[in-house]
């Protein structure tokens, strides 16, 4: 059960999305009980732009583990990519209103959703330097830095001067 629905996760993340949900239908035969299945039925249904079906099982995956927040992020991501803004934006208010010491909510996910409700700013704040300068200053930067090094020429081969082997001084020449 466990391999299939991690197959049908790693075929998902390869984008075999056909080959990823024959793994999903293994795994229902086995156990139809596991919310896991469902939750990854829907990512690769919204990937193929089956809407209905990616929100139906998302709620089937809610249904067999209403404590499981990631289920509930996958329907809201689903509903925003399906374009029911409204919902999916009530279900993220829901999931940033819980109890953070009792609850996790993943923040990646949720700029995930935010990304799909195209709310940049409500979703993964752009890397910065020190400087405060942004990740295209950042990469710039790294870049030369980079391009610097290939050009140096190598270090010139280092010449053994007054030791000899074992440490002792060398005999005079």
């Amino acid at each position: 059960l466990i391999n299939n629905v991690t197959k049908g996760m790693i075929l998902y993340q390869a984008r075999r999305y056909p080959k990823a949900l024959e793994q999903f239908d293994k795994a229902i035969k086995l156990d139809e009980n596991f919310d896991a299945i469902y939750h990854g039925q829907a990512l690769v249904f919204a990937q193929l732009k089956e809407y209905d079906r990616a929100v139906e099982a998302a709620q089937i995956a809610i249904d067999k583990s209403q404590n499981n927040l990631l289920n509930h992020m996958v329907l809201a991501y689903v509903l925003a990519r399906k374009g029911d803004k409204a919902v999916a934006r009530k279900i993220v208010k829901r999931l940033e209103a819980l109890d953070m010491g009792k609850w996790y909510v993943s923040p990646f996910h949720l700029a995930t959703v935010h990304a799909a409700l195209g709310q940049r700013a409500h979703g993964a704040a752009a890397p910065r330097d020190r400087r405060g300068r942004g990740l295209a200053a950042l990469r710039g930067r790294l870049a030369g830095r980079h391009r610097r090094r290939e050009l140096r020429p190598p270090p010139a081969p280092r010449r053994r001067t007054g030791r000899a082997a074992g440490g002792r001084d060398a005999p005079p020449a």
